[in-house]
This record gives C-alpha cells, structure tokens and sequence, in this order.
C-alpha cells in the first residue's frame, strides 16, 4: 500500500507536492474547467511574473526595512494574478484571490490541479524536487568540519573558524532572503 505521506510527483522537474487529501488543505473546484485551461492561466501568469512592469513593481514596493513588506510583496503577487486571469478570460474569478481568502493564483493551481503533472511542472520554480535531497557528503557525520571562507558585507574574506567566539561551541548561521 502506498504511503499518504510520500510526495507526489513522479513525473521529472514535477514538484513534490504532499498528498492535498491527507494534509488536510481546503477542497477548491477546478475552477478554469480541463487542465489545457488552467495551463493556458498559468503560462500568462509565468510571462506576467517575468515582465519589466511586475519587476518595477517589487523594486517600488519591496523596502525590507518597513514592517508591511510581505504585504506589498503579496500585492505584486496578487497584481501579476489578477493580470493573467484578465488575459484568458477568468476576471470573474478575481473575487476569489486577496487578502483573507486564496492569496493569489500560485496556491488555486497547487489545490485545485494537484492531479495535473504539467501545472505542477510550470510551477516547479516554486518547490524543486530536489531541493529536500541533502547534496552528497564530502565529509562523515562527527568528523570535523574543514574551514569555509566567507565574504563579509565590507568585501573580506573570512574563514568560518574565525566567526567561533568559543572554539568549543557550536555556531549556527541563519540566513534569510524574499527571492
């Protein structure tokens, strides 16, 4: 019997996205219809992401040192949704996109054509299935670690060694990024 847990997924370059039914995700109808038309929404959205305007957009919008960033980055996301729906047809479809309800067009695809191997591959750029599988090891667990060497915000490399503030402990890096 196969695992509900396991990914989906089986075609290459298709995200591996958990089973909808048993992680509990909300049911949306297939709202554009037969797949060949949710592919036709999703292509115009890949375009629309891509163009010079959306780019402006997040440029004009995305200051990290303001608290509402990911609100102005939701709103690009859902300009660019609202766009692609325009384009093929679906403006009545709009409603259903916004703050409080799907947030834009990237999740509606996901739930409601998770069954579909080509939205799930024009969506790969969002969840690669290989970004889980850990790269191979060039060294075994326990062994010690060998020095990296960094670049500093002033331009300087620095090896990771010389970041210990105690040689004894073990240091973390967090590191975060919107892209």
């Amino acid at each position: 019997m196969e695992d509900p847990k396991m990914p989906i997924g089986p075609a290459e370059g298709v995200p591996s996205i958990p089973s909808f039914e048993d992680v509990g995700f909300p049911k949306i109808p297939k709202v554009f219809g037969e797949p060949v038309q949710a592919i036709k929404v999703f292509e115009e959205y890949n375009k629309i992401v891509v163009t010079d305007e959306i780019q402006q957009m997040f440029n004009e919008r995305m200051d990290f040192t303001k608290p509402d960033v990911l609100e102005k980055l939701q709103s690009v996301w859902l300009h660019a949704s609202y766009l692609a729906l325009e384009r093929c047809g679906f403006e009545h479809l709009k409603p259903m996109l916004g703050p409080g309800k799907i947030s834009d067009i990237l999740p509606l695809m996901f739930i409601a054509y998770h069954d579909c191997p080509e939205v799930l591959k024009l969506g790969a750029y969002v969840q690669d299935p290989l970004v889980g599988i850990p790269p191979p090891s060039v060294i075994d667990i326990g062994s010690e670690m060998p020095n990296l060497n960094l670049v500093s915000l002033a331009g300087k490399t620095v090896g990771l060694s010389d970041l210990h503030i105690n040689k004894d402990r073990t240091m973390m890096i967090m590191a975060s990024s919107a892209s």
